[in-house]
């Protein structure tokens, strides 16, 4: 073994490995990333089932003392039993198991965060260079259609267009989420630095290829949500309080919108035919309208019809996986075993209503500052495509926490020195 080699593992220390630091880095790079090497079949992704292995060890060596301002966490995850007392039947283990380890994942990661040792620098950087990470993966994806070679990364190949292209997560839904509460996390925590509101027209010049890099895979990874997401983006950037930048905004939204339905854009053509029914709340319609797309909504209506506040199961839930027997008997096309819909209404359906307030408790207590903000407008869209037990459910639950985590430091610093640092837009 050489020298330098010897010398620097005998000075190596576990914890120059395991810093706070690099480990937050870890969680939100594995968790916001999706890796065909690394992918079965069912979407299930092996290097995050890893880390999910490795966390419970590192929890009970690294912070062993339960803290009180974790209570939401323990009630959330108290609250799961209810539907196994209830149900006993339809107990599975391995779903349990999932959520328990997700959940002392999101503990983790809260703990990390409040060490007060990753810095909102670091953070920047994560941020820019995920969304740089999905560009650069797209559009090499791209060009292996347009060669006709085996496409890179590609996890769920969709028949309807060659171009609907997953990136770094499993699906282009995905990513039309992803991809916007990256770039809208990181104009928030650029406003710390800046010091006011982030503004389109003149901080998006200066950082152009970060926003080329956003833009770009927005209008061309053929996802419908993209276009929803990209709106709901495109609201915060007008910032309606200043009436020159919400003008500026409207006119480029317009444009926008006369563009691709100039060009006829195949996403924002479904996305449009798609809005123009669901407020029908006609299952069949919806169905038959956009195929793919109603698998989001049809069980949130379907749901809705059953409510019954007088129903125990309301309450307790229906049991752990009712929804993979009950909705492939209605919705046409969804296989066997196979559930529909995401956080609402699937995990509402099977571990009740006050499962779900305790996870919007606990949502609320770590990752949102108000219910109405953008943050929460972007979960309200993201419930109805994750389910619990989703990577990527939790990525974000982990990106909002940091977010929230900055929001708060600041106006705490802002609240100790009495001085002018920039009060946080809601």
């Amino acid at each position: 073994m050489p020298v330098k080699i010897k010398h620097y593992l005998s000075n190596l220390r576990l914890g120059d490995i395991f810093t706070v630091s690099r480990e937050i880095v870890v969680l939100l790079c594995v968790f916001f990333t999706a890796l065909a090497w690394f992918s079965g079949s069912d979407q299930r992704n092996y290097l995050v089932i890893l880390l999910l292995s490795v966390i419970p060890i590192l929890l009970l060596f690294q912070f062993p003392f339960v803290r009180n301002m974790e209570w939401p966490v323990y009630l959330f995850g108290f609250s799961l039993l209810f539907t196994v007392f209830l149900h006993k039947d339809m107990f599975r283990a391995t779903t349990m198991i999932y959520s328990y380890l997700f959940l002392l994942a999101f503990l983790f990661f809260i703990r990390l965060l409040h060490e007060q040792k990753f810095k909102q620098q670091t953070y920047l950087s994560v941020l820019k260079y995920l969304i740089y990470a999905y560009a650069a993966v797209l559009v090499i994806q791209q060009i292996c259609v347009i060669l006709g070679l085996p496409v890179f990364n590609s996890i769920i190949t969709d028949a309807t267009s060659r171009f609907k292209l997953n990136a770094l997560s499993p699906e282009p839904s995905y990513s039309g989420v992803v991809l916007p509460l990256l770039m809208l996390s990181y104009m928030r925590l650029r406003e710390l630095t800046l010091g006011r509101k982030y503004n389109f027209i003149k901080d998006a010049a200066e950082e152009w290829w970060l926003w080329l890099a956003f833009i770009y895979p927005m209008l061309t990874m053929g996802s419908g949500t993209a276009f929803i997401s990209l709106l709901l983006l495109l609201f915060y950037l007008m910032d309606l309080r200043n009436r020159r930048y919400a003008i500026w905004g409207i006119v480029l939204f317009g444009v926008v919108i006369a563009l691709l339905d100039f060009f006829h854009v195949e996403a924002y053509m479904r996305t449009l035919n798609f809005l123009k029914v669901v407020f029908t709340f006609d299952p069949y319609l919806i169905i038959v309208t956009d195929h793919s797309a109603s698998f989001r909504v049809v069980p949130s209506i379907l749901y809705l019809r059953m409510f019954d506040i007088t129903s125990l199961n309301t309450w307790f839930g229906y049991g752990i996986n009712f929804d993979v027997n009950y909705f492939p008997d209605i919705i046409p096309g969804l296989e066997d075993e196979n559930g529909a819909g995401g956080i609402f209404p699937t995990f509402v359906m099977n571990f009740g209503l006050l499962s779900a307030i305790a996870l919007l408790i606990m949502i609320r207590k770590f990752c949102l500052r108000r219910w109405w903000s953008i943050e929460a407008l972007f979960w309200v869209v993201l419930v109805s495509i994750w389910g619990l037990n989703n990577q990527f459910a939790w990525a974000v639950l982990f990106l909002l926490a940091c977010n929230k985590y900055f929001f708060d430091q600041h106006n705490r610093e802002r609240a100790t020195t009495q001085s002018h640092l920039y009060p946080l837009p809601e």
